[in-house]
């Protein structure tokens, strides 16, 4: 069995999700964007990446339609 790594964040994870999804109408034309956000503390889906001006952090996906202003955050 696989270990859910977002136990500490689910509740809020998913509340976010939902709430965003009912505002979330993609166009034809939608990107996938990435976000490094910095973060130092230990928690087991962070990732170190020294190119970047935040070494430690996590990654954020974004969907972002191009004719909408509201995106969805993925894991």
């Amino acid at each position: 069995m696989e270990k859910d790594k977002l136990v500490p964040i689910r509740d809020i994870f998913e509340e976010c999700n939902k709430n965003l999804g009912k505002f979330y109408l993609p166009g034809e034309n939608i990107t996938i964007d990435e976000q490094m956000v910095g973060f130092s503390a230990q928690c087991p889906f962070c990732q170190y990446k020294p190119s970047k001006p935040y070494k430690y952090g996590m990654k954020l996906f974004w969907a972002c339609a191009l004719d909408r202003k509201e995106s969805k955050l993925e894991y």
